[in-house]
């Protein structure tokens, strides 16, 4: 079986490729974050010395806009887009079981979101270096954080960001599951995602918000932690808020995938 979705795998990143989706999802996300450095002096009070927080403010910024919206309509467009050409059925027609079939391109989707990452950090990193100075964060002139200090921090968060982009790939890919034209999948996913994003801001209780239960509110948490390491505030890997965010994420990646591989396993691909 592992065997199965691995070769599965390797197919969808091959498909990848040939698409033009994921690579203009990966220019976006490169140049949204060269032209924020190129105009970053305009509008914010980066200290020349402060590369590290221009990259993790630059990193923060495009987990809330670029990525998630790429990255959606990619898992989106994973099962609808073989249901809408018709090769759904080719597919299954091999000995691949359809839990397989579908394993094999949520791990395409989490890759995906992987090099959306990478290139984002990649990016703000290079132009950190061209605009700013790496330099270690000092408080009354005494090292804080060391600079290998802080590049583990950025290494953890990169980690640590993939649980939510999990759930975000885990849910594009339920409502893939559940269209039978491409169209409207991507609708669907980018639609709902940002409805969801709008309406969280204004519901509330008196000691509750809905933002604060939604797995998606997490996106920037961990660069944003690395942020304020940087400019020598404190901060914890394990506070509330970063638990609180990786069990909402791990809950809705499993309660997504779950949903996925019912919806499918139950479709007629024949109609």
């Amino acid at each position: 079986m592992l065997t199965r979705i691995w070769k599965c795998f390797q197919i969808e990143l091959i498909k990848a490729v040939r698409l033009y989706l994921p690579w203009i999802g990966i220019v976006c996300t490169i140049g949204a974050t060269i032209l924020w450095g190129l105009t970053v002096s305009n509008f914010s009070n980066v200290e020349p010395d402060q590369a590290f927080f221009f990259v993790a403010v630059a990193c923060q910024a495009s987990l809330t806009s670029i990525i998630p919206f790429f990255l959606l309509l990619f898992s989106a467009s994973l099962l609808a887009g073989e249901t809408s050409m018709g090769t759904i059925r080719l597919l299954l027609a091999r000995p691949l079981g359809r839990g397989e079939l579908l394993a094999g391109k949520f791990l395409a989707a989490v890759f995906y979101a992987a090099v959306l990452v990478a290139c984002n950090l990649a990016a703000a990193a290079i132009m950190g270096a061209i605009r700013f100075d790496f330099a270690p964060v000092r408080v009354d002139g005494e090292i804080l954080h060391a600079t290998v200090s802080l590049i583990g921090d950025f290494v953890l968060a990169s980690l640590v960001i993939l649980a939510p982009l999990m759930a975000l790939s885990a849910f594009g890919l339920w409502l893939s599951s559940m269209c039978r034209q491409l169209i409207t999948a991507l609708a669907a996913a980018v639609g709902i995602y940002f409805f969801t994003e709008t309406v969280k801001l204004f519901v509330r209780g008196n000691d509750w918000r809905l933002s604060d239960w939604l797995f998606t509110s997490y996106l920037d948490e961990p660069y944003g932690l690395v942020a304020s390491l940087c400019q020598g505030f404190p901060g914890s890997w394990t506070s509330s808020d970063m638990s609180r965010g990786g069990i909402l994420s791990i809950a809705s990646l499993a309660i997504f995938l779950g949903l996925a591989f019912h919806q499918f396993s139950r479709r007629d691909l024949n109609t």
